[in-house]
This record gives C-alpha cells, sequence and structure tokens, in this order.
C-alpha cells in the first residue's frame, strides 16, 4: 500500500500540466501583480498607476518645454474665484502643463497630453497655440501699474534639474529676493519638498 502511494503522488509540475488553467492563470495575473507593486511603491491606489505613470512620461517628454523653450511656449496665467492663480503652459509638442498655485500652499502640476484627447480638442489646442501667447501681452500691459504689479508678483524660474531619484525639481527666485527648491514628484505632480537654495543655475 505504502508503495502505491509513492506511486501516484504527483510533483508540482505534474499539477501544472494536469491542470493548465492553473499554471494560465498564474502567468495572466503577472500584470496585475506588477500593478500592485508599483501602486506600493509609489503610494498610491493600484488604479491610479497607468496615470502615474503618463504624467512621469509626459515630464521627461516635456523637460525643456516645462521652463526653457520660452521663444516657443504659450504660457498664461489667471485667477480663479477661489483665488487660485492656474498657470498654463503649451508646449510646442502639444501637451499642456497645469499649475494651481492655491492661496498659502504649495503648487500642484498636472500634464494633459496631446495624444490624449480627441481630434476636435486637439484642433482647437493646435490652432490656439497663436492667440494663447495673448495674454501674457495683456499682462505685461497690466504689470506697468506698480500697485496691479505687485499683487502679480510670481516666482521666477531660475532653472529645472531632476535628482538622483527622479524627481524634478524646480529652482525658483521669489519676489522677496531669496530662492528655493520645490521638489516635485512626478507622478503625482505635489510638491514634496521646499528647501532653501543659492539664487544660482543648476
Amino acid at each position: 500500500m505504502a508503495d502505491r502511494k509513492k506511486t501516484t503522488k504527483k510533483k508540482w509540475w505534474q499539477w501544472l500540466l494536469a491542470y493548465p488553467t492553473i499554471l494560465t492563470s498564474a502567468v495572466g495575473a503577472v500584470p496585475q501583480y506588477t500593478t500592485w507593486a508599483k501602486a506600493y511603491m509609489l503610494d498610491l491606489p493600484w488604479n491610479g498607476v497607468s496615470a502615474a505613470e503618463e504624467q512621469k512620461a509626459l515630464w521627461t517628454k516635456n523637460f525643456e518645454c516645462s521652463w526653457k523653450e520660452k521663444d516657443q511656449t504659450a504660457k498664461t496665467t489667471v485667477t480663479t474665484s477661489r483665488n487660485e492663480r492656474v498657470t498654463i503652459t503649451l508646449c510646442p509638442s502639444g501637451d499642456a502643463l497645469v499649475a494651481v498655485q492655491p492661496p498659502g500652499g504649495e503648487p500642484r502640476f498636472r500634464w494633459i497630453g496631446f495624444d490624449g484627447v480627441g481630434g476636435v480638442q486637439r484642433t482647437a489646442m493646435r490652432d490656439g497655440l497663436a492667440s494663447f501667447v495673448v495674454r501674457p501681452a495683456a499682462a505685461s500691459e497690466a504689470e506697468r501699474r506698480p500697485a496691479l504689479a505687485q499683487a502679480q508678483a510670481e516666482p521666477v524660474v531660475i532653472c529645472v534639474t531632476k535628482d538622483a531619484k527622479g524627481n524634478i525639481v524646480r529652482r525658483l527666485k521669489l519676489p522677496s529676493g531669496q530662492c528655493q527648491e520645490q521638489v516635485i514628484n512626478p507622478y503625482t505632480g505635489t510638491v514634496i519638498e521646499v528647501r532653501a537654495a543659492a539664487c544660482t543655475t543648476c
């Protein structure tokens, strides 16, 4: 009887061959496990990983445009009814960076990818690039009035780099004349650290 049990006992790989659905299910679940692992590492809900990776890819794609290409970049700033300052930078790629600055808080950044919008919206974004620069011209005229210029004073971006962890580091010169760095998580667009910095290029 003991010999019979020994000969009929299946090894683990024999079970997989006998029941291929087990192997198929395990292999099919690998992408899901990968997503869960990324969600854990990024401290995000599992269903937010895809959008977060898209945001990081857009930061990489438009890195120079996010601060350097002033002659090619259309940029405008508006203030909402809740006194939030919204700055939109439209890049030559068609991608747009939206920065929302709440009163007394740190800004939040969000990319809108040109390839992710429909045909009508794409055309509107492309055709709107030229007219988009009208607002800055109007703003510069308004800044000639001292009182309004003081109210609209904004930090000036000196340079932008990436740190060893892949975070976006923006060095700013404040209206006070002091400088600081904002460390931005490229997956979430949130400022994770603010620190004093020298007023020099990166």
